[in-house]
């Protein structure tokens, strides 16, 4: 589930998603089965850097998208993948 405010919620204990979230997230806190992150620039910018593409991180947002979330259009705010698509 992804905020207008670049917050990230992930309901998940798979330490693959998470390793997944880690690497274009900020992690902000941890409970067992939620993980909350941050969608900041810096974290954006290392993803980039390390090969990861901006539609990549927005289609990964989309397609993992909780179930409530995902019938909405669209799934990721716009103003989150406009800002991830346009990052340096």
């Amino acid at each position: 589930m992804v905020e207008t405010n670049f917050r990230v919620y992930a309901y998940t204990t798979s330490k693959l998603a998470l390793a997944i979230l880690h690497m274009f997230t900020r992690p902000d806190y941890r409970l067992p089965n939620l993980y909350v992150g941050t969608l900041s620039m810096a974290s954006v910018r290392s993803a980039l850097s390390s090969g990861i593409s901006a539609n990549q991180i927005v289609s990964y947002l989309q397609h993992n998208a909780h179930p409530h979330v995902a019938n909405r259009i669209p799934v990721v705010p716009e103003t989150v993948s406009d800002q991830v698509c346009v990052t340096p």
